[in-house]
């Protein structure tokens, strides 16, 4: 089994914990479980993983630290987790993470102040984030980041004095 599909299962609150032990899973899309609150552990194993899907899980309100443990994670969709207030510090460790998608994190506070460490990173979109008041400054050690989405950020006061330095950024929106 390479693909896990979950998508739209409302009533869906938690997953079991033998699911760690699909070695061959690839993707694990639970996009629109509403009513998840949180990831078990257990996912630690899921190391071949390369998507999640977590779209419009209303109701996550984080991600566990051990995410950073899913080593081969290229991409991870959080857009509209309405309830997610931050990012584990772990995130920095999924050095194939390319393309995290954060738009409508309408409670979002913050990115992990070591942002700049995810050398693979090449677009965020991080549009209405509500709640993002200023962004790491070490978002300017992003090499390869090409578009910033912040669109819909009311409360975004300001941006790194550096963030022209980001040669390859060629969408700012």
């Amino acid at each position: 089994m390479t693909k896990l599909l979950f998508e739209g299962c409302e009533n869906l609150k938690e997953l079991p914990q033998t699911i760690g032990s699909i070695s061959s899973l690839s993707m694990l899309d639970l996009s629109y479980c509403k009513s998840i609150k949180s990831l078990p552990t257990i996912l630690v194993h899921l190391k071949h993983s390369t998507k999640l899907m977590l779209q419009g899980c209303e109701n996550l309100k984080e991600l566990r630290q051990t995410i950073g443990n899913i080593f081969l994670l290229s991409m991870l969709d959080l857009s509209y987790c309405k309830s997610t207030e931050s990012l584990p510090t772990t995130i920095v460790h999924l050095k194939h993470l390319t393309k995290p998608t954060l738009g409508g994190c309408e409670n979002l506070k913050e990115l992990p102040r070591t942002i700049g460490s995810i050398s693979s990173l090449s677009i965020l979109n991080l549009s209405h984030c509500k709640s993002i008041e200023s962004l790491a400054t070490t978002i300017v050690h992003l090499k390869h980041l090409t578009k910033l989405t912040l669109e819909g950020c009311e409360n975004l006061k300001e941006l790194p004095q550096t963030i022209g330095s980001i040669s390859s950024l060629s969408i700012l929106d």
